[in-house]
């Protein structure tokens, strides 16, 4: 193709591999609370409105939850919503339940990352199941209670 003395180049054709779980994709997900460096989340009230919630929220499947981990001020979560749902409008609701029953103060909004593979879905889930142990609040990451992961106990 050519315009006046101009010959664009011609383009090669990219392959595209279509990502891993395209019509459920998997997040891995940040939320904070609007006070950082704060114990928000990690004392019994909070922590047990916001996995009660996670795992109301999975059992209704409004989510599919892999995995949340608490920590003081943010939390970390590997879940996916469907298609029939929008992220950001489960991730409103479920916000919005837990800051009026708990008076959690979440900052708003949320990183996403989407997971594009087994392998990134499987080194997200180690992070977020080893935060804990990493900022020194537990030796071995199964000692931390304030956790969900379906099909386990919630918390203590």
């Amino acid at each position: 193709m050519s315009t006046g003395n101009f010959v664009f180049p011609k383009r090669r054709r990219l392959h595209h591999i279509t990502p891993w779980n395209t019509q459920t994709p998997e997040f891995f997900l940040t939320v904070c609370c609007a006070q950082p460096g704060v114990n928000h989340l990690c004392k019994d009230v909070p922590a047990r409105t916001v996995l009660d919630a996670a795992h109301h929220y999975h059992c209704r499947k409004l989510w599919h939850c892999e995995l949340i981990v608490l920590m003081p001020d943010h939390l970390h979560a590997i879940l996916s919503v469907g298609e029939q749902k929008s992220l950001e409008a489960v991730i409103k609701s479920w916000k919005g339940w837990t800051a009026k029953v708990a008076g959690i103060q979440w900052q708003d909004g949320f990183f996403e990352h989407r997971l594009r593979s087994p392998s990134s879905a499987q080194q997200k889930w180690h992070y977020v199941n080893q935060n804990p142990v990493r900022k020194g609040l537990v030796k071995k990451a199964e000692d931390w209670p304030w956790r969900f992961m379906p099909g386990r106990a919630h918390h203590p």
